[in-house]
């Protein structure tokens, strides 16, 4: 048990610790969210951990929040394979079921070259507190299966090895596939709502290189949100 596996890592780097590095945890007592949000932790009933990474000039900086999603949906697509249940990224890295959230990434900044990449999964837990109920699920309410979490969690971190060693070869495509396959937007008329301004029209990619919509390129990090247009998120 420990606060928060981010800051864990962030402790062991000060301690001389170099990229690839994975920190796992039972259970977090402070564990958190995007933009400052909490992230709930069922003791002993979910997943939590967090990665170490050094880009360097082997990839892009803003392909990570597109790997480690790409990662995450893989491996929840592949238990609800024979379900009724669809998983989808939400723009940047979140993954939904049924829209609702079953899994969450943040991506934090660790000095000039390292990156922690911290991953949440609701793996078995039944309940959530009240103001998360309707917009929460996890493995095992969706597979009404009780999950074993460290097969969860070696499921997950191969899938994570596989297009971590892609990119560190050199090879971006795969990741960018996998994101797009889990966006589920590609040709899809969409809203683009940046931090001045809406865009709407058809997304032709998504890359490190850009989110092109229409004849317009908006560069991954000034996206905020990036819905289908009339759906919501």
């Amino acid at each position: 048990m420990v606060p928060s596996t981010q800051d864990a890592v962030r402790s062991l780097v000060e301690q001389g610790e170099t990229e690839h590095l994975v920190f796992v945890a039972s259970h977090q007592t402070n564990g958190r969210g995007r933009q400052g949000r909490v992230w709930h932790q069922e003791p002993g009933q979910d997943i939590s951990f967090s990665v170490l990474l050094e880009p360097r000039n082997r990839y892009p900086d803003l392909l990570l929040p597109m790997l480690t999603a790409a990662a995450v949906y893989e491996c929840v697509a592949k238990h609800l394979m024979h379900t009724r249940h669809e998983a989808r990224i939400k723009w940047p890295n979140d993954v939904l079921v049924d829209e609702r959230k079953l899994a969450g990434i943040l991506i934090e900044a660790e000095g000039k070259k390292l990156w922690i990449a911290g991953i949440g999964m609701n793996v078995n837990r039944l309940e959530f507190p009240k103001e998360l109920r309707a917009k929460s699920t996890s493995l095992t309410l969706l597979t009404e299966v009780y999950e074993d979490r460290a097969a969860v969690l070696a499921e997950l971190l191969r899938s994570l090895v596989k297009l971590v060693t892609e990119a560190e070869d050199g090879h971006t495509e795969p990741v960018v596939a996998g994101f797009g396959k889990g966006l589920g937007l590609i040709g899809e008329r969409v809203v683009v709502t940046t931090s001045t301004d809406t865009h709407t029209g058809v997304l032709a990619s998504v890359s490190p290189g850009g989110v092109v919509v229409g004849e317009s390129r908006f560069s991954p990090g000034e996206v905020r949100a990036l819905v289908r247009a009339g759906g919501g998120d």
